[in-house]
């Protein structure tokens, strides 16, 4: 499965940095210290939901057995080319972990 993940920031100067496939899940999180955080998602350009969160993890079947798994996402077997969404300590939001096609896109808008 060829997975990319690329980084944008918003406004005039923001630019996207392409990443390659991902082995370890990638997480959405303000820092290094957690606190919640608002992102809208987005698969395939259609608005899903809204997570308020500490975070949102996007992971392969690769990555479902850690960091996912203890947020409380499910095991996918390892020839699996869905990704996996899963909301990191969820507040007020749709609270479960979202299988997604690998053809779709998955986009994460900070709030």
């Amino acid at each position: 499965m060829a997975a990319r993940c690329a980084v944008a920031r918003a406004g005039p100067g923001g630019r996207a940095a392409l990443r390659p496939a991902p082995v370890r899940p990638a997480v959405v999180a303000r820092g290094a210290v957690t606190r919640l955080i608002v992102l809208e998602a987005h698969i395939n350009g259609q608005h899903y939901t809204t997570y308020r969160a500490d975070g949102v993890i996007v992971s392969t079947a690769t990555g479902s057995t850690g960091y996912s798994l203890a947020a409380g996402g499910p095991i996918l077997h390892p020839n699996a080319q869905e990704f996996i969404l899963v909301p990191i300590v969820p507040h007020l939001s749709l609270g479960n972990a979202l299988v997604i096609s690998s053809e779709s896109q998955v986009q994460l808008k900070v709030r």
